[in-house]
């Protein structure tokens, strides 16, 4: 078996790194044992504002056809 990225997986996961350190706020973010549960009302809509600008970027569905909102990924 070969776990090895393609060329272009590779370069989708560098293109969706940059996205998000540039635009995921420090204080959003979680280590690998942070809680999925928001711990109040206003880090609640704050994520949910996070995730409208994840759909915006097309980050979200992107394995949806492209006249939907995706770009066709696998």
């Amino acid at each position: 078996m070969d776990f090895e990225f393609t060329p272009e997986q590779e370069a989708l996961r560098q293109e969706l790194r940059q996205w998000l350190a540039a635009n995921l706020p420090p204080d959003l973010r979680t280590g690998p044992s942070g809680s999925i549960t928001a711990p109040n009302w206003a880090i609640s809509e704050r994520r949910r504002e996070f995730q409208k600008k994840l759909y915006q970027a097309r980050w979200l569905g992107s394995w949806w056809p492209c006249e939907y909102g995706g770009f066709n990924a696998t």
